[in-house]
């Protein structure tokens, strides 16, 4: 026994090593330039007071966000899978993490519509796969508007490029569920400019609030190939560290614009896309980030703030996303046949879980207030 205390010791100290050190990385990148998002010290530039003051009432504001969308929020949903010929899928059998939507509300149509502000609608809402007639964006609640203010005191976000948060995204992860490597703010790594079917305001930070269980975050470095096929490039460089419960993580949106020396880019001239060009494109290179929980049988959950520009059209009543279009009838055939894995004894049990992870996480957040 002792034996194997000393080497899961050592197995421990050599994870938190390895973590201090990506940390460590991470900080060196940022002083050369090369990344600027960065895990976030609430007090740092505010009066001692006044920063124990805020770390409390972030703290609090988390904390209440956490209890009222995790598990409330959480209701049975489905996957798409690419191509037609593939089946249908519940959330439930898929790796995708269990993405929550609250959406700040601009205006009323008087016909019991509202239009919110919307995200995974735009480059995103081929990768999140929701099923279009079941998607919703929840109300802003008071503790979400709170935490959008209380925020803009962080010398982070206050000395960082302009962002009016208008949207929570609530991401819950368990077991195998994460979130594959991906940018916010899809470029034009060509032209040097954002795409524009974007959800999110290009220019705008993204804030992370990690609740629960530790997940491992990790940022990659991508450059392009030479040939216009390999559209996803090379990467070169992987940083991965862990986010713990109260963690609060910054991602400039100038990491995951594509750079090159001098940041000069092609035009949109036809006469210059030849083969040349895609040689010269080895130079540009641009960051993506992924997470998941590092232990599979905790749960962990990332509260995201973030500017959007696009707007959505939402039953006021079911604040399910109104669509012109309706799928198609044998892909509404597929989501009818994956419904049944809601009628199995392991949803309602899957649920249970989730209140207990929660209340159990709730409480020594409660417990860690009042020792803040």
């Amino acid at each position: 026994m002792e034996g194997k205390t000393r080497i899961g010791a050592r197995s421990c100290i050599n994870r938190r090593t390895a973590n201090n050190r990506s940390r460590h990385l991470l900080s060196q990148f940022r002083k050369s330039g090369d990344l600027q998002s960065r895990v976030v010290k609430p007090t740092s530039g505010l009066e001692p007071k006044r920063g124990r003051q805020l770390c409390r009432e972030i703290h609090r504001s988390v904390t209440a966000i956490f209890r009222e969308s995790v598990p409330t929020l959480m209701e049975p949903n489905f996957r798409r899978s690419y191509g037609p010929q593939n089946p249908v899928k519940s959330a439930l059998d898929t790796a995708v993490s269990e993405n929550i939507y609250c959406g700040v509300t601009l205006e009323s149509d008087g016909d019991g519509c509202l239009i919110k502000t919307g995200y995974g609608i735009g480059s995103g809402s081929s990768t999140i796969g929701n099923y279009p007639p079941d998607q919703k964006v929840h109300p802003v609640t008071p503790s979400m508007e709170k935490l959008m203010l209380l925020v803009q005191e962080l010398r982070d976000v206050r000395d960082g490029p302009e962002t009016n948060f208008n949207h929570v995204a609530i991401k819950v992860y368990w077991g195998k569920k994460a979130t594959a490597y991906h940018r916010d703010i899809e470029w034009d790594s060509l032209r040097g400019i954002p795409k524009a079917n974007n959800s999110q305001k290009p220019g705008t930070i993204s804030l992370l609030f990690t609740v629960g269980a530790a997940k491992e975050f990790s940022m990659r470095r991508y450059r392009k190939k030479q040939h216009k096929c390999d559209a996803n490039g090379l990467n070169d460089t992987t940083l991965s560290f862990k986010l713990k419960d109260g963690d609060i993580f910054i991602l400039d949106p100038i990491d995951e614009a594509p750079k090159k020396p001098g940041d000069c880019f092609f035009p949109n001239d036809p006469r210059k896309r030849k083969e040349k060009m895609w040689e010269q494109l080895e130079q540009v290179f641009y960051w993506k980030h992924s997470a998941r929980v590092v232990d599979p049988g905790s749960l962990s959950c990332t509260i995201m703030l973030r500017e959007v520009c696009k707007t959505v059209k939402v039953d006021g009543t079911t604040n399910k996303v109104i669509f012109e279009r309706q799928p198609p009838q044998e892909y509404q055939r597929k989501v009818e046949l994956a419904k049944r894995d809601f009628d199995h004894p392991s949803w309602n049990s899957l649920v249970k879980w989730v209140r207990r992870e929660r209340d159990h996480w709730v409480g020594c957040r409660v417990k860690k207030e009042r020792s803040m």
